[in-house]
């Protein structure tokens, strides 16, 4: 038997331990959080993650201060049912997140998202798909797909993924100090190779076959190694360069709340105009642009964009972008505040990076661990836990 690990604890929602099963038979971890004191069927927000294999869960995650900040702020404060789903391989779901391309993902959140409107506490004219970092582009498509009540972006590439990585490469090179008189050699090769990577769909040994000068730039990329780029498989990267991201954006029939974090160094603000501009060319007067001041990717305030890059003298603040999100949901869906005002939510505090381990369950000893699960099945504890 392993162990079991701790099941989150957020103030005044109950979170509900649950699973659903792909179509190659894995069974995937979600965990669905409501108001305690809530009744009947409630506005749900279905959120999409990011692009790295780290758990959505903070008892797995608790380095993620302020990624699970604000999730845990948000569960607690919006008034709405909230899903997540962790990916294949991470946390208590099967598979493997370092084989998990981008269409087998995005698969898996239709799935889930099916799953969430057909709960008996959500209304399913009333979910809200909510996408953060390579999440943001996901949610744009099922949103696309499925015209959900409304759209929420935080942190996102929504150009193309080849225009992506050109960008953050350049900057990365610039905020690292690389001298300028270098940087445009660098990265007009890291272009040549990702053509032929991205946009060819050549391998990196493929690609060192032809032209083995080229294949060396791909160790020059940051987040490269072996066979991975930020942890995931080659296709992943091609499958996602396919996508006609700001597309979906134009055909996604929802008022939209695009987030930006203004020291953000992974994305670009451009990106973000550019899906409020597209969506309110479609849908005028229905998007909202927020660009959060000091604000990184990682929900953290620092005193400069140098100093996010460094990661020095910030602080998780994730008040904000919360604030933000609890008000337009309230406006799009019904939802409000729960326990807390508005002002509380936005009174940022370094002491917000203090999250509290949640407790060990008491577990019946006749519960027995799957193999793809740490914690029982949803059915030996009724599938919740009260915080």
């Amino acid at each position: 038997m392993v162990p079991a690990a701790p099941f989150e604890d957020i103030d005044g929602v109950v979170s509900h331990y649950e699973s659903l099963t792909t179509g190659d038979g894995l069974a995937l971890r979600t965990i669905t959080t409501r108001p305690q004191q809530a009744s009947g069927r409630l506005p749900a927000l279905y959120f999409v993650q990011w692009l790295s294999c780290d758990s959505i869960e903070y008892p797995l995650n608790p380095q993620d201060h302020g990624w699970q900040r604000m999730i845990q702020l948000l569960a607690a404060r919006s008034g709405v049912v909230m899903m997540r789903t962790e990916k294949a391989g991470i946390g208590d779901s099967e598979g493997d997140c370092a084989n998990l391309d981008y269409d087998t993902e995005l698969e898996h959140h239709r799935l889930a998202l099916r799953k969430l409107k057909s709960s008996p506490f959500v209304d399913p004219a009333r979910v809200v798909i909510f996408g953060a970092s390579m999440g943001g582009n996901m949610a744009a498509l099922l949103a696309a797909e499925t015209r959900p009540a409304g759209l929420v972006i935080w942190g996102t590439a929504i150009k193309s993924w080849f225009e992506h990585l050109v960008e953050f490469n350049r900057r990365h090179l610039e905020l690292s100090g690389r001298a300028p008189e270098q940087i445009s050699a660098i990265v007009g090769r890291q272009i040549s190779f990702l053509e032929e990577f991205l946009i060819a769909g050549r391998s990196p040994a493929e690609i060192a076959a032809v032209n083995a000068a080229l294949g060396a730039v791909w160790g020059e990329i940051r987040g490269s190694a072996g066979a991975t780029l930020y942890g995931r498989p080659y296709r992943f990267h091609q499958q996602a360069q396919a996508k006609n991201w700001l597309g979906a954006v134009s055909q996604a029939d929802a008022p939209m709340l695009v987030l930006y974090g203004e020291y953000d160094w992974f994305e670009e603000l451009d990106d973000h105009v550019l899906i409020a501009r597209v969506a309110a060319k479609s849908r005028p007067g229905t998007a909202r642009l927020v660009v959060v001041p000091g604000m990184d990717h990682h929900f953290s305030i620092y005193p400069s964009l140098e100093a996010a890059y460094r990661a020095e003298g910030g602080f998780v603040a994730p008040q904000r972008p919360v604030m933000e999100i609890v008000n337009w949901l309230r406006n799009v869906v019904g939802g409000g505040a729960s326990q807390a005002s508005s002002a509380a939510i936005a009174a940022p505090s370094s002491s917000a990076t203090e999250i509290p381990h949640a407790p060990q369950p008491e577990m019946p000893s006749a519960c027995g661990y799957p193999a793809a699960f740490r914690r029982p099945v949803p059915a030996c504890v009724a599938g919740m836990r009260a915080a």
